[in-house]
């Protein structure tokens, strides 16, 4: 079953039409704000029920959460320990099978985590033996300022209502607190789609899956602006690092290895760009966005 939607940011309902996704679905643009996302949509309750039991695996396998991103939650706790010295308590949500929650703990960060996944979720509980809960933040129900630091790698965009997510963390977290995020570049994959679009899909040729839209995904104007609604303030926002190899087959016919030059071209020119805008242009497919709760 299908739901259409307003915008998450603005609440508006004047959608712009941008690429199909299937025969029943698209992905647009707000007019007012200019968040993208797919209207309509399966009902949330849908997809939650398809997540637990392990049939949308995808984000799940080995080579994608560890093979492929060991290097990125190496990277980005570095990062995040810059903004909070003092290691306290730690909330990954989406976390996966807690590959970055363990290197957290081992850090001495206290840690947590929210997956709904099962396979993911009990191998997070027994194997690495993990305080992660396998339900929804807002079932959870934390206490109020609770947490120093919130994650969410690659997480925002796939959830169904954002704007609320961020609230809720706002709440749960200590005054100057943390929530950190890696998020796909709504601005270079709707370029990149409408791009194909208008070369008549070449990647179909060449076996090619050069780009993946979730529910949501975010510029690095539209999440600040989403930021400082939930009550964010001091929103930084970086190139990321990309992940490694091709863990998603991406490249199709030519392989790993291009894709690796490939990356690395992408991620020294997105830099470069970076830099000499003044930190304002991002052409990375994915970025980095650290913000604050306030003091009180």
């Amino acid at each position: 079953m299908l739901e259409y939607i307003n915008c998450n940011l603005c609440g508006s309902n004047n959608f712009k039409i941008l690429f199909p996704v299937d025969s029943s679905t698209y992905i647009g643009r707000c007019k007012d704000c200019g968040l993208v996302f797919r209207n309509p949509r399966v009902l949330e309750s849908e997809i939650l029920r398809e997540i637990s039991l392990d049939r949308i695996i995808c984000e799940h396998e080995k080579k994608a959460w560890f093979d492929s991103k060991i290097h990125l939650f190496k990277s980005n706790l570095k990062r995040l320990e810059r903004y909070i010295p003092n290691k306290g308590r730690l909330l990954d949500l989406g976390c996966g099978y807690g590959i970055f929650l363990k290197m957290a703990k081992d850090r001495g960060w206290q840690v947590e985590g929210i997956e709904i996944a099962q396979s993911a979720l009990r191998y997070a509980q027994e194997v690495l033996g993990l305080k992660v809960y396998g339900t929804t933040l807002k079932e959870v129900r934390f206490p109020d300022k609770y947490f120093d630091v919130v994650t969410l790698w690659e997480v925002l965009g796939q959830l169904y209502d954002p704007q609320g997510t961020l609230k809720e963390i706002n709440r749960i977290l200590k005054p100057e607190g943390l929530i950190a995020l890696r998020l796909h570049n709504a601005d270079f994959h709707v370029s990149l789609q409408l791009l194909l679009e208008r070369l008549n899909h070449p990647e179909k040729k060449l076996g090619l899956l050069p780009t993946v839209f979730h529910n949501y995904n975010f510029s690095p104007l539209t999440i600040k602006l989403m930021l400082k609604e939930a009550g964010f303030q001091e929103i930084k926002i970086y190139v990321s690092e990309f992940t490694k190899g091709d863990p998603y087959g991406s490249a199709g016919i030519f392989g790993d290895k291009v894709m690796r030059l490939i990356k690395v071209i992408l991620f020294y020119l997105s830099q470069i760009i970076y830099y000499i805008s003044f930190k304002r242009w991002i052409i990375a497919p994915s970025f980095l966005v650290f913000a604050r709760k306030p003091k009180e």
